[in-house]
């Protein structure tokens, strides 16, 4: 989607139009913008279902005449990333604060290696992250060192408080 580029009549300056969805005020060929659920649909297809990002930016192609790059993919995954980490924060900052959380961690391969993804998860809210490790330092760094929070009753895996 080009922006509209003009220039201000009273001091000249030249000004371009945006959209609020717009990630990039790139022009010529720089200028392509996947919308929001393109890049949700790519995030899904790759992290959930295990496609490598040239598969779908083939997808994307071949079903909906949409040229990607798989480092455009990134790029877009990278960006999605940025902007929700504030978000992600928040989650665990509050899962941080509850009286009770059920933490577990389990095996999770990254490029074929062994790592582990830690789940915290409270009545209202699940965070999660993945980690090489399954130590201490990692448990910290999704709940805190300090953390303190209680086993649900039932629940295996809860951090005994510090």
């Amino acid at each position: 989607m080009m922006g509209h580029i003009g220039e201000c009549q009273q001091c000249g300056r030249r000004v371009q139009g945006r959209h609020p969805l717009q990630t990039s005020d790139a022009l010529g060929a720089a200028a392509a913008q996947l919308g929001p659920v393109a890049v949700a649909t790519a995030a899904h297809l790759h992290k959930e279902c295990g496609l490598p990002l040239g598969k779908i930016a083939r997808f994307y192609q071949e079903h909906f005449g949409l040229t990607v790059t798989p480092g455009g993919l990134v790029q877009a995954l990278h960006r999605a990333a940025r902007r929700a980490a504030p978000t992600y924060d928040g989650l665990r900052e509050l899962e941080r604060q509850r009286p009770t959380v059920a933490p577990d961690e389990t095996g999770w391969r990254v490029g074929g290696e062994l790592h582990w993804l830690w789940v915290a998860a409270t009545s209202s809210e699940t965070v999660y992250a993945i980690h090489p490790g399954r130590g201490f330092d990692e448990a910290a760094a999704l709940l805190g060192a300090d953390f303190c929070g209680r086993p649900r009753a039932g629940r295996l895996g809860a951090l005994s408080p510090v």
